[in-house]
């Protein structure tokens, strides 16, 4: 009985891809998405573009691939330009790049405030948040450095349905066993709305484990990209 109730609950949280390999990028979009709409294939493809582009701009023939680990597209590594063309080829745009930066850091709460004004105001255009980590285990660090997850509301439809009101957002890290929802512990997250709960993550995450954050949107303009952001490596 135990295990079909938390085979209900699993299903009711959607999709959740688990770690496999390096691949935590592809798992941040299908799990963003709750389906599993990009696979190795199509980031190869896109990573391989990018490369054609790089070495056109520099001039310089490449021998690997500076876009997924030196090893192939099977091992991952996937970089955040491959997310982004990823990302546009739904109709998908980064919004907003979040960081905790020590020489502003007001900047953060602003950017923060930022954040809750647009899901509030886009509520049917927010899709979710893909976070890049520094890995916390040193010899994963020497191999990837970092790592992609993402972070998710729940919807009436996966596809393009409103925000369910009160239902608190969904950290779903492929290194869990299933989506978790992001709730805040404390003696004042009794009255914090589902929101408050989800900066306070976001808020942590920056500040303690130097995590960035990318907020994504459905482009309905048709503008493209519209943050500023860093390349850097899963």
């Amino acid at each position: 009985m135990a295990s079909a109730t938390g085979s209900r609950a699993a299903a009711e949280l959607g999709l959740h891809e688990r770690q496999f390999l390096l691949q935590c990028g592809r798992h941040a979009l299908n799990n963003l998405l709750e389906e599993p709409w990009a696979d190795s294939e199509m980031m190869s493809r896109i990573a391989e573009r990018l490369k054609a582009q790089r070495e056109a701009e520099t001039g310089h023939a490449l021998f690997f691939n500076p876009f997924h680990h030196w090893l192939g597209r099977h091992v991952g590594n996937w970089d955040l330009m491959v997310l982004i063309e990823a990302l546009k080829t739904r109709d998908m745009i980064i919004r907003q790049h979040i960081i905790w930066n020590p020489r502003c850091p007001d900047r953060l709460d602003e950017d923060l405030r930022e954040l809750r004004t647009d899901i509030d105001a886009q509520n049917r255009r927010t899709v979710g948040i893909i976070m890049n980590e520094p890995s916390d285990n040193f010899v994963i660090r020497l191999i990837s450095g970092h790592h992609w997850y993402a972070l998710r509301p729940r919807r009436e439809s996966p596809d393009d349905g409103d925000i369910i009101g009160g239902s608190p957002w969904l950290n779903c890290d492929s290194k869990l066993t299933r989506p978790e929802p992001i709730e805040s512990t404390g003696a004042d997250c009794g009255s914090a709305d589902v929101l408050d709960h989800l900066l306070t993550f976001l808020r942590e995450r920056t500040r303690s484990k130097n995590a960035q954050a990318f907020c994504i949107v459905r482009d309905v303009g048709g503008g493209g990209t519209s943050s500023e952001v860093q390349e850097i490596g899963t």
